[in-house]
């Protein structure tokens, strides 16, 4: 599947926690894929879903399974 750019920095700015997890987690999106799909370095995308949003494997896992917030399969909004 090809990813192209399809939101800015700003909207990158404004990911928060459970959209990133419905891409990362959900969609099983790489890090390099969100990148892209943000214009936005690799690093970036690490650093922020690491660092600024505290989402790795075991925690994302558990909210998938205790939280219905992050369960929902929705399309992200534009």
């Amino acid at each position: 599947m090809a990813i192209k750019q399809e939101y800015t920095r700003e909207d990158f700015d404004k990911l928060n926690r459970v959209e990133m997890h419905r891409l990362w987690y959900i969609k099983a999106y790489t890090e390099k894929k969100i990148a892209k799909l943000y214009g936005v370095t690799r690093k970036e995308v690490h650093e922020k879903r690491k660092n600024e949003l505290g989402l790795g494997w075991i925690n994302s896992a558990i909210l998938y399974m205790m939280n219905p917030r992050y369960q929902n399969k929705r399309e992200l909004k534009k």
